[in-house]
Order: structure tokens, then sequence, then C-alpha cells
């Protein structure tokens, strides 16, 4: 039986992302993801109270579908993303083992047009009518009328 390395986000993007190459030459992007949460605590009074908080985490999408979509991920987009974790290690040029975890994409959504923030269409779209692009499916061209079916 295999073990469950599975993650699931759904954020705000804190810049655009950054489009570079691997050592062996894949197109890979990168991004931070903004993910909030609620924390609830207890005031002086013993009521709860809730605010919010954020995790930043840095993701990456690999091969053709790093630069099909770069241009998609602004800063300020809502997006669904999921994928699985994986960790890595090296020593840097002063001998000292360094750690690192990374999220790989396989999936993910755009919730949410450029420039748009609380449109009524991002309230009321269902599910379904957000733009989906799998590791195996992404279209041949990436046109706005495409992603949005306009």
């Amino acid at each position: 039986m295999t073990d469950l390395n599975y993650f699931i986000f759904q954020g705000k993007l804190t810049a655009d992302g950054v489009l570079s190459k691997t050592k062996t030459g894949q197109d890979m992007l990168t991004f931070v993801l903004a993910v909030n949460r609620d924390k609830a605590a207890k005031n002086s009074a013993g009521q709860v109270e809730y605010s919010q908080s954020a995790s930043f985490f840095r993701l990456s999408i690999y091969g053709n579908r790093a630069s099909a979509v770069a241009k998609y991920f602004t800063q300020g987009r809502t997006i669904t993303v999921e994928g699985h974790v994986e960790t890595s290690s090296w020593t840097d040029a002063a001998g000292t083992k360094k750690y690192g975890t990374d999220f790989i994409i396989s999936n993910f959504w755009l919730n949410q047009k450029p420039h748009e923030k609380n449109s009524p269409a991002e309230e009321s779209e269902s599910p379904d009518a957000i733009p989906m692009f799998t590791s195996g499916s992404v279209p041949d061209a990436f046109t706005e009328e495409g992603l949005y079916g306009n």
C-alpha cells in the first residue's frame, strides 16, 4: 500500500510567478501562495474571538505547463492548487548541510481573473465552472477566451 503524500491549498499569489530553468533545462515556475486561516483565542472575559493569520507556501510547477501559465500567475490572483510534497538536502559552499521542502503542483484552478477582486462572478461561480488544468490536460493554446470561456 502506498502512503498518502498530497496537499490542496487555496489562496492568493503574493507576487507574479518567476519562470526559470532547472539544471536539466526544464521550465520551472515558482511562486508564493498566501493561505489564510482562522485562529480562535479566548479574550480576558473568557469569550472566543477569531482572527485571521496567513501561512506562506513556496510552490513550483514544472515542464511545459510552467511556461504556458506563467503570465496568468500574477500578484493578487486567487488560485487553488494540489500536488505532492518533496524534501531535499544539499551541502552549501561553506560545507553546511541544508534541507528543503518543496510543494510540487500537479493540478491547479484559476479562481479569479486578474484585477477583478470581489467580483460577483467570483462569488457565484460553481466549482465546475472554474478552469482546471491537470498534469495531462494542458491546452495547446492559452488565451483569455480559452481560459475563461468568454
